[in-house]
């Protein structure tokens, strides 16, 4: 584990290991490895994640089919700016901000601080997001060698294909046209239309 909430682990196996003598978990160390040579950015991203699709479609005449525009996509992830936990006032908040920099830099993007008041209350967070093509090129690679296995897969899965549409500019092809709408409506998991047989790779990466 990477972020400061290793703490709620620690008293998790502790709990653990006084009701459990027989069956004694270790605790494991701060991972301090670079992001991208394990699957736990993949976990992460699993459960605070999102990918993020909006495109129009051009005006279409007799003999041409309309072709997508204004394309925007990209992998958001963030986290609020400290750790803490709420049943101990006293205790030291740890901030964000140094993982989702590390996260930001393996990803090939800035790290972007968000400050905005909400109807109660006042969001301070960390906020990535893969804007650019390098860094859209580096989210995919990434997730080829530790894929998703949960319901954002197909997301990925689908944005990725479209992705390299737009970077070999088949999106404009006939052709191309058909695909990225049909990626389009395949990034939203679908019982009719998806299935898992992608869990029988699990952990074999």
């Amino acid at each position: 584990m990477r972020i400061p909430k290793l703490e709620a682990l620690y008293r998790l196996i502790d709990w653990w290991n006084i009701e459990n003598p027989n069956n004694y978990i270790s605790k494991l160390k701060l991972d301090l490895s670079p992001i991208d040579q394990n699957s736990w950015l993949s976990g992460f991203a699993e459960a605070d994640g999102n990918f993020y699709l909006k495109w129009d479609k051009s005006q279409k005449s007799k003999l041409i089919l309309y072709r997508p525009i204004n394309i925007i996509y990209y992998f958001r992830l963030s986290q609020r700016e400290y750790y803490k936990r709420k049943m101990d006032p006293n205790l030291t908040k740890v901030s964000n901000k140094i993982l989702m920099e590390k996260i930001a830099k393996c990803l090939k993007t800035e790290l972007i601080f968000i400050n905005r008041t909400r109807i109660n209350w006042i969001e301070k967070a960390y906020l990535i997001k893969t804007d650019r093509v390098e860094s859209k090129d580096k989210l995919f690679s990434y997730f080829d060698d530790y894929p998703l296995f949960g319901y954002k897969y197909f997301a990925c899965n689908n944005l990725k294909k479209r992705h390299y549409l737009i970077r070999t500019s088949e999106y404009k092809t006939e052709e191309g046209k058909l695909k990225f709408e049909k990626y389009s409506n395949l990034m939203k998991y679908d019982s009719m239309k998806h299935n898992w047989s992608h869990l029988n790779k699990f952990y074999d990466i």
